[in-house]
């Protein structure tokens, strides 16, 4: 099996912990790839940080992703890292999901997201003031900001603001307001598109939580066309 390992090197007990893990894989008999489009898996090594950073790859090269926990929380991650030596079986007992992604655009720019988009104030102390529109319903949102979730990333960012815990199988977007008086939680189907305008000074967008850029305009929102394909327990 071809394999690409994402893996966080920030400190050197992550490098130690991604040399471990090449070193093991390869006693199994497994090829690292240096291109992520040359391999069959793109495997991640952190925690669900890291599996969202190595999800960008798996989705530009159309490729399975498998998360190895060597984090904190570790909810999208198949494995722990103290089971590497396991990879093989645990790999071949997993399910291959497909998990919806999101797909943003402003500023004529487009990213994709695996949990949600968020669309924010600028500065701690002020707040955004936006207009959210989808096919049933229009709101006025004046707050800290709107999350748009994916079911896969209802039990992140969504769930702590007050959001719905949602099935990942299941055909819906939620969109939940932060630290707002005038708006509520809602889940909508997700062939609809969210258009947020915003109505006076700027937002930042995040994209599962990297900051990809401010706007005075308005940013939509919408199912991608690509999947994420994971490797999950169930």
């Amino acid at each position: 099996m071809k394999l690409y390992i994402s893996a966080n090197i920030y400190t050197d007990k992550q490098k130690q912990d991604a040399q471990e893990l090449t070193e093991v894989l390869k006693r199994k008999g497994h090829i690292i790839c240096d291109l992520f489009e040359e391999a069959d898996y793109i495997v991640s090594l952190g925690g669900d940080g890291a599996l969202l950073k190595a999800a960008q790859k798996a989705l530009a090269a159309d490729k399975p992703l498998i998360g190895i926990n060597a984090g904190r929380k570790g909810y999208l991650c198949l494995m722990k890292q103290d089971e590497i030596e396991d990879f093989d079986e645990i790999v071949k007992r997993s399910v291959l999901t497909r998990r919806t992604t999101l797909e943003c655009e402003f500023e004529g720019k487009k990213f994709l997201a695996v949990n949600d988009i968020v669309v924010s104030k600028v500065n701690f102390g002020e707040t955004v003031d936006l207009h959210y529109d989808t096919l049933w319903n229009s709101c006025d949102l004046r707050g800290d900001g709107l999350i748009v979730s994916t079911p896969t990333g209802s039990s992140a960012y969504n769930l702590a603001a007050g959001g719905p815990l949602i099935d990942y199988n299941a055909k819906v977007l939620s969109l939940t307001p932060i630290c707002t008086h005038n708006s509520y939680p809602s889940v909508i189907s997700d062939d609809q598109v969210v258009t947020a305008k915003v109505n006076h000074g700027q937002a930042k967008v995040y994209a599962d939580g990297k900051d990809v850029g401010d706007t005075d305009e308005s940013v939509i929102i919408r199912k991608a066309d690509k999947v994420l394909k994971l490797c999950s327990k169930y």
